[in-house]
């Protein structure tokens, strides 16, 4: 059966979705977006419960990848769609993660994915606050340098990186259901990104049952070949913020996935099992 990772996204909410809604005309998003955006800024917290996740996710016997910005927030990040909390204020949110046995990875910041000595940073950051070791990544907006971006996670010291995969459509973006070692590299995989919610509520507005379609869809075409499907949900996509129906659909999935007998995993428990896997073979 296919291999399902979901993962989530700690951003709260940035000037760019803002800008998005206003433009569709979806004003309550938009000013629930930014008011609450705003207020966690300067609490420094973030605004949405991991646990509306983790909840779901133990009572099914999954535990997901939740990617954290790690850069300490500042008026220039917060207006240039970047860190607005900071993720030293939930530490006891995140140990409880960890103990829990969820993952933990960074959300690599505005930049970061060109830039190796502020990823570097951003990582050791997130490594003192988590108290464990980090070694997934997915960029801000799923930003990607073909020369640069692979090689300064590596020298990062990341295993694993899930970046690549379309914004604003669900697709197999690299051309393959399965995770690879990108060219150039030694000890990073790359775990291709197939559907993420924003394109449904952001880009494309297909709305849940869309997204439910897209999944679905993808994991049909992995089951065919024992691919992997990877799927991405934030935090912000929920009834509170004026998206009705995304949260209860992310449960939905998740059920759809233990009925039908795949095998779902968080980014850092995959890529040690396929590491097992190649071994073997």
């Amino acid at each position: 059966p296919p291999r399902s990772t979901p993962s989530n996204s700690s951003a709260a909410s940035d000037v760019y979705k803002r800008q998005q809604l206003l433009r569709s005309a979806e004003v309550f998003s938009a000013f629930t977006l930014f008011s609450s955006a705003f207020s966690s800024f300067l609490k420094r917290k973030t605004p949405c419960s991991l646990e509306m996740f983790t909840d779901i996710e133990s009572h099914l016997g999954f535990s997901s990848s939740f990617y954290f910005i790690s850069r300490v927030p500042t008026l220039r990040t917060f207006f240039s769609s970047d860190a607005v909390f900071d993720v030293a204020s939930i530490r006891g949110e995140i140990e409880k993660l960890v103990s829990a046995g969820f993952e933990v990875g960074l959300h690599g910041g505005w930049g970061s994915h060109i830039d190796a000595q502020q990823l570097l940073a951003e990582k050791k950051r997130l490594e003192t606050i988590a108290s464990c070791r980090i070694v997934g990544i997915r960029n801000h907006f799923l930003s990607f340098s073909r020369q640069r971006t692979h090689r300064i996670q590596e020298e990062s010291g990341f295993e694993y990186d899930t970046t690549l995969g379309f914004p604003d459509y669900p697709a197999f973006r690299a051309g393959t259901a399965f995770p690879f070692i990108p060219f150039g590299r030694k000890n990073l995989f790359e775990l291709p990104l197939v559907v993420m919610d924003r394109t449904f509520s952001k880009y494309i507005h297909g709305g849940v049952n869309a997204l439910y379609r897209a999944v679905i869809d993808s994991c049909d075409i992995a089951e065919e070949i024992d691919g992997v499907v990877t799927i991405l949900f934030h935090n912000v996509d929920t009834d509170e913020f004026g998206f009705p129906g995304y949260l209860e659909l992310y449960r939905r999935l998740l059920s759809c996935f233990k009925d039908r007998g795949f095998y779902v995993a968080n980014g850092q428990e995959f890529i040690e099992w396929w590491n097992k896997r190649r071994d073997v073979a």
